[in-house]
């Protein structure tokens, strides 16, 4: 179902849409760039059902946030319950153009023990090797952790009244797709390579 609010403009309410990248509010590289910039395009089609999904690194990004203090929404509701289990989640509208709401989870908060655990179900579930004492691997493979437990809190939430889509730039944002398609999860997924 869609509505139509304008000429140029429809929003599609049947659908969430949570776009994942490594450079949501992070300004690393081209991807950066690129996830900024449909900001706006993506707030007019989408609105409230749009909400980007990035690593939570640097305390200076909150000066480009305000935080969203709002469990009505369902995005607001899923970042609550995680922090409610005790994960560092900061729910927020991004202070770019458009102002996408945006959910940052942060990866190193996780355990050892708990690292190394999630280390061996990537081997044993997808024969995925991950090397030790990498601190970039390991904060992947926490935010991919905790992106996934995200995407189980909407599935909770919403899975029967709207469908899921859940799009996935490069491999630092891609590895949930893994369990995402085992755990046969009502979501749809999209990988975006940006490789040249």
């Amino acid at each position: 179902m869609t509505k139509r609010t304008s000429k140029k403009t429809t929003i599609v309410h049947d659908s969430l849409l949570v776009e994942t990248a490594w450079e949501v509010c992070n300004q690393v590289g081209g991807i950066y760039t690129v996830i900024r910039s449909k900001a706006p395009a993506m707030m007019e089609n989408h609105g409230e059902h749009y909400c980007m999904i990035g690593p939570y690194l640097n305390k200076s990004i909150l000066a480009e946030l305000e935080p969203i203090d709002d469990t009505t929404s369902i995005f607001g509701l899923a970042a609550s319950n995680l922090s409610k289990r005790g994960y560092d989640v900061i729910y927020a509208e991004w202070l770019i153009t458009g102002k996408p709401r945006v959910v940052l989870l942060n990866p190193n908060v996780i355990e050892e023990k708990t690292l190394s655990v999630i280390k061996y179900l990537l081997w044993k579930n997808h024969n995925i090797s991950a090397p030790g004492g990498n601190k970039l691997i390991d904060q992947v493979i926490g935010f991919a952790y905790l992106t996934k437990l995200f995407v189980d809190e909407l599935v909770k939430l919403e899975g029967s009244n709207k469908k899921i889509i859940a799009h996935f730039h490069e491999w630092m944002a891609g590895l949930p797709i893994l369990d995402i398609k085992r755990d046969q999860m009502p979501v749809k997924t999209i990988f975006t390579t940006h490789a040249t």
